[in-house]
């Protein structure tokens, strides 16, 4: 009888540590899951604005663009590990000749709607950027009127999609963007 117990017991044990398993395993393929599909993760994109456009956007020392352009959330503000959390959080600065620059702190809330900012500029202050600006991997620049620029920026996209920087989603989306403003 005691073999048959102890049998009994470690059997009991070992579908025990089966379902603790699984259940881990569950669990961690539900928050994995929970977290791609958040809204404004992934792939979410956020719009950067500014009164009077055509200021440099930065974030963690990279330049995003000029406004007003279109960002992947993910790419300009990467997600990161805070107090058992895993969310964004950094800061925005935004840069015109003329204007005081703005530094604004960011997290999943703000990203998670447009961002319009109203620059505090000196009279006059309302043509150039005060930096060069490069769009980041998913930025859309402000928008033109001419045909040449418009087959520049759609040139400019796909060397950054045949470079790997742009997703193919992301391609589809930001040329879309780009034909629409047509």
């Amino acid at each position: 009888m005691g073999n048959d117990t102890f049998r009994g017991r470690g059997s009991g044990r070992a579908r025990a540590v089966r379902v603790g398993l699984g259940a881990g395993i569950l669990g961690v393929l539900a928050l994995s899951g929970g977290c791609a599909g958040t809204p404004g993760g992934g792939g979410a994109m956020v719009t950067i604005d500014t009164t009077p456009p055509g200021a440099t956007a930065l974030a963690g020392g990279r330049t995003l663009g000029v406004t007003p352009l279109t960002v992947v959330r993910d790419d300009a503000f990467p997600p990161r590990w805070h107090d058992m959390e895993y969310r964004v959080s950094g800061t925005l600065i935004l840069r015109k000749a003329g204007c005081r620059p703005v530094r604004m702190p960011v997290s999943d809330p703000v990203l998670s709607k447009p961002i319009h900012v109203r620059l505090d500029c000196k009279p006059g202050a309302t043509g150039g950027t005060s930096a060069p600006a490069v769009a980041a991997p998913g930025a859309s620049p402000a928008p033109r009127d001419s045909a040449d620029s418009t087959a520049r920026r759609l040139q400019r996209l796909r060397r950054l999609h045949d470079q790997g920087l742009v997703t193919d989603r992301e391609y589809r989306q930001i040329r879309q963007r780009i034909l629409d403003s047509l």
